[in-house]
């Protein structure tokens, strides 16, 4: 499947385009790779990879693996990995979902019941 496909699947289940194209990125590369690596290929800009990693890691979708040490003053670069599996993920996506239905469902059925008061 190409990769425009998965995208548009993890948009349709609350992402953001370029946090899809991130995760997606990650989880193919299961070896890891640096934001630095990420910018270069998903020509996203580095603010927005630093955004979307944030949230990714907050998820627990992903995870730093380790470091690499640069020579001088500079921060240590962090290697991310994907820390689910994609059936894991799905079943995760797929109870946030059905628990944002089951909301939508109770507020309809409130709304529904204005006539009634």
């Amino acid at each position: 499947m190409k990769s425009e496909n998965y995208i548009i699947a993890f948009q349709h289940l609350g992402l953001k385009e370029k946090e899809a194209e991130i995760l997606l990125y990650i989880m193919q590369h299961r070896e890891g790779v640096t934001q630095f690596e990420m910018e270069s290929v998903l020509d996203i800009r580095q603010p927005e990879i630093s955004l979307y990693m944030k949230k990714l890691l907050k998820r627990k979708w992903i995870g730093i693996a380790g470091y690499i040490k640069k020579t001088g003053r500079s921060r240590p670069i962090s290697i991310y990995v994907p820390r689910v599996a994609p059936e894991d993920l799905a079943n995760e996506l797929r109870k946030e979902l059905l628990h944002h239905s089951n909301i939508v469902n109770n507020s309809i059925t409130t709304i529904e019941s204005l006539n009634t008061a």
